[in-house]
């Protein structure tokens, strides 16, 4: 999955968090450290402006929850002594609680979950044990991208692996055919031939096979390649 995918995908998530409570709430989805996210997924400008405070500031719930791995919360961020700096910052916010909370998989922490909203009734037992729940589902959702990414990539190496040994056993043939040599040798001239143009192996073998290709379209002088039986 591309990051613009995941984007979409996660922002669509952030929707269905919002909707899981019962205050009205602006939710992020931040992936990365909170100072220089690699992604991060929103339809909220509050949550959007809130994590950018958070990131000039150096400080806040999201960088308490990525920094200790686990959930970070408040009933005023506008007045907790914990982050002065952000305080001043968000001081003419319409925003009085938040919750942040780690997005993490095997161990690491990939990202963070915040949850914010202008009333202090955000934050009790059963709103936090929902963010950590929500943010579990998040982290499946993007250990799952990452897998399915690691799968195209494996498979797109095994593409180019396939073809690169197709050319370079075709170019085997042509050299076997013109000297009389066997498939090691073969290869080895291969191999010689890459080491001194300091040229891929790949690149070599499919210059001889369009040369050869190129020389049997001209010696047949009938505007046809030569096909196998000569013919």
């Amino acid at each position: 999955m591309t990051a613009s995918g995941l984007t979409d995908v996660l922002l669509e998530v952030s929707l269905i968090c919002e909707g899981a409570f019962r205050e009205p709430v602006a939710v992020s989805i931040s992936l990365g450290e909170p100072t220089s996210p690699k992604l991060v997924a929103t339809a909220s400008k509050l949550a959007q402006t809130l994590d950018g405070a958070q990131m000039i500031a150096g400080e806040g719930p999201a960088h308490l929850a990525w920094t200790r791995g686990e959930t970070a919360h408040t009933r005023d961020l506008r007045a907790d002594e914990r982050w002065r700096r952000l305080a001043l910052r968000v001081a003419d916010l319409p925003v009085c609680s938040a919750i942040c909370t780690p997005i993490a998989s095997n161990g690491s922490v990939l990202g963070t979950l915040n949850v914010y909203s202008a009333s202090p009734v955000l934050v009790d037992d059963a709103a936090l044990e929902g963010v950590t729940l929500l943010a579990r589902g998040i982290a499946a959702v993007v250990h799952g991208a990452q897998v399915k990414e690691e799968l195209e990539t494996a498979a797109a190496q095994l593409r180019t692996a396939l073809t690169s040994r197709a050319v370079i056993d075709q170019a085997k043939g042509v050299l076997m055919a013109r000297h009389g040599c066997s498939a090691e040798e073969a290869f080895e001239l291969l191999a010689q031939a890459s080491s001194s143009a300091n040229v891929k192996l790949r690149e070599v073998a499919a210059r001889l096979v369009d040369h050869a290709a190129d020389r049997a379209f001209a010696a047949d002088g009938s505007g046809e390649p030569e096909t196998v039986d000569g013919r």
